[in-house]
């Protein structure tokens, strides 16, 4: 089946004038109308489906419907026969595809345009969610470098504040130790200043300044017993040894044992006077009393000395050597966090010029895929007013093909009647022609039948007139293609006929 065009159908339904008078095949034109309007509806329910973002194949094979209209047409012009001799060569014309082939190829780039920017908007919507992704990972890496910054900072803190109670531990031992030190020189001082004043015993007086001197020793033993009472707690708080406690007890002991030996010395003072001996033998018994006191109280502070100095030495070498390491690693770690902040910093930034950089490009498809959405609304109601125009065609057309019907109808009766008065107008030519050889006396007969051809003239004479009426108004009769021309002719030749005739 050879493919028909539209241009094709426009040259069928249509036939240029020929001796004035126009052709014009319905059927051809009713069917070209019918196609125009299926192609645009089918545009339509494209261009809505693109819009409404449910666009699926929209590839319609127009050969199949050519090739319906072609063989719908073939039928047709078989039935009717060929087209006169006017129309020559109609195939040979420009076959333009027409106002409605243009839109349907704008429409369909304009599709085209709009998947590409459809692909291209889905693609930068993925690479934004993979950025976006690799910048929710690097914050929360980021907040991880941060939790771990500030909790090496608090270790860091913590140590420091340790470090200080330290040294401030090992400065009040020192300077206990060093009131220690003191004391005992004090000791030394005051049992040398004892035994001068021994020689001296004799006479009463100096035993009253001995008994003096016994009271201040029993008050700096008190004060003595009170600082080794706060040594101990700082010793006890400090390095936690239980062997201090023992020896305070023993020296608590031996402290009694002194102020039992004084109170027996000062029970003596009513017997001094009676004899001397006794403050001498107290004041040496006092004398080897306190003696026995320094010796204890020097050799327990050499111990105390060695042994404190080696622990407390020994412990801070081992702290502040384990401080150093803590301070060195912390220092690497704080280092390489750093470059790890500042290499993620860096890469953040270029990921945030690179995002910005595609938004702006989204931004500007988003504006150029506006502009092609309000030109795609644009043809959209172009079209639909196209189709309503069409539309409008179509039920002029069927109006028009209903009244031309009728009239049709009419022209037929009306041309029935005449095939009658032809027959007779027939008769009477042959009637004239066998009369030219006879003679005048048969005009009578003449006459009379000029009466019946005026009669059916005077019908004629209206058909004629609905006829000028019809081709007026609808230029064509019938499905078919009747000339109109030949009507004319026809009857012009039989009022010829009966002029002669006459």
């Amino acid at each position: 089946m050879s493919e028909v065009s539209l241009s094709e159908l426009l040259d069928l339904s249509i036939y240029p004038p020929s001796e004035g008078i126009s052709n014009v095949n319905y059927t051809a034109l009713r069917k070209l109308l019918q196609c125009i309007v299926q192609r645009l509806d089918a545009d339509g329910d494209v261009v809505k489906a693109v819009l409404g973002k449910t666009f699926d194949d929209r590839d319609v094979d127009e050969s199949q419907l050519d090739e319906k209209d072609s063989e719908s047409l073939e039928q047709q012009n078989a039935k009717l026969g060929e087209p006169p001799s006017g129309t020559t060569s109609s195939s040979d014309t420009t076959r333009g595809e027409g106002v409605p082939k243009s839109i349907t190829s704008l429409i369909q780039d304009l599709l085209k345009k709009n998947q590409e920017l459809e692909e291209r908007t889905n693609t930068q919507k993925l690479e934004m969610e993979i950025l976006q992704k690799q910048l929710s990972q690097s914050a929360s890496l980021m907040q991880d470098l941060i939790h771990k910054n500030l909790e090496l900072k608090e270790e860091t803190n913590k140590l420091r504040e340790e470090m200080e109670t330290l040294q401030d531990q090992l400065e009040q031992s020192m300077s206990t130790m060093q009131e220690l030190s003191n004391e005992n020189q004090d000791l030394k001082e005051e049992t040398n200043n004892i035994k001068k004043n021994m020689g001296t015993l004799q006479n009463p007086s100096l035993v009253q300044d001995l008994i003096n001197d016994n009271q201040e020793l029993k008050e700096k033993t008190n004060n003595l017993r009170k600082e080794m009472d706060t040594l101990n707690n700082k010793f006890s708080q400090v390095y936690e040894m239980e062997v201090l406690d023992s020896e305070s007890s023993r020296l608590d002991k031996e402290l009694d044992t002194s102020k039992t030996s004084a109170r027996e010395s000062i029970d003596g003072e009513s017997e001094l006077q009676q004899s001397t001996q006794l403050p001498r033998n107290a004041v040496q018994q006092l004398y080897i009393e306190v003696q026995n006191i320094k010796q204890e109280l020097q050799v327990f502070f050499l111990e105390q000395k060695d042994t404190s100095e080696k622990d407390i030495q020994n412990k801070f070498t081992q702290l502040t050597v384990d401080v150093q390491r803590n301070i060195q690693q912390l220092q690497s770690e704080f280092e390489k966090l750093q470059k790890n902040i500042m290499e993620d910093s860096i890469q953040e930034q270029t990921h945030i010029e690179n995002l910005g950089k595609s938004i702006k490009d989204v931004e500007e498809k988003v504006e150029t895929k506006a502009d092609m959405q309000t030109v795609e609304t644009t043809v959209a109601t172009t079209t639909q007013q196209l189709t309503g125009m069409f539309q409008d065609l179509l039920n002029s057309t069927t109006d028009f093909e209903e009244n031309h019907n009728t009239v049709t109808e009419k022209i037929f009766r009306e041309l029935k009647m005449s095939q009658a008065e032809i027959d007779r107008l027939r008769k009477l030519i042959e009637i004239l022609q066998k009369a030219q050889s006879e003679e005048i006396d048969n005009a009578a007969i003449v006459k009379k039948s000029m009466t019946s051809t005026n009669l059916s003239q005077s019908a004629r004479s209206s058909t004629e007139r609905s006829i000028k009426q019809t081709r007026k108004g609808e230029s064509c009769v019938s499905d078919g293609l009747i000339n109109i021309g030949t009507f004319q002719t026809f009857t012009n030749t039989s009022i010829s006929v009966h002029n002669q005739c006459y």
